[in-house]
């Protein structure tokens, strides 16, 4: 699942929006999911935003830990991300090394990336993801 915006209204509100626009409940629907956009849709939007109703991120949802681990552990004290995914892959990184890898649901590497930037992070998830 990808980012997804959509504008949050309410069912008053959308029947304030077809009258005020002029249209059906299918196409405030359409605009304020962002599934289409000609100047219809545009204009609902504007609408909608401008009075006051919330526009929101629907992303996928990843429980992300940060941990720590102890001196007694591995000699030093290293700092890692682990990203957990519904199909029981992992995403680890070391904030110290600037290792990440992608874990299958048996713990095995299915991938390795030494210091990815920022932008590359949402691929290395996708992997993740599809395994």
């Amino acid at each position: 699942m990808e980012r997804q915006r959509i504008i949050v209204i309410t069912p008053e509100e959308r029947k304030y929006l077809q009258k005020m626009i002029g249209c059906s409940g299918v196409t405030v629907w359409e605009a304020v999911k962002y599934r289409k956009s000609n100047d219809i849709h545009k204009r609902i939007r504007k609408a909608a935003i401008e009075r006051g109703n919330p526009q929101m991120v629907i992303a996928p949802e990843f429980d992300t830990i940060y941990i720590t681990n102890r001196r007694d552990a591995d000699e030093k004290m290293h700092r890692y991300m682990v990203q957990s995914f519904e199909n029981g892959a992992t995403l680890e990184g070391c904030f110290d090394t600037g290792l990440v890898e992608v874990r299958d649901k048996h713990g095995e590497v299915r991938g390795q990336w030494q210091n990815p930037k920022v932008t590359e992070i949402t691929a290395i998830q996708e992997v993740a993801q599809s395994l």
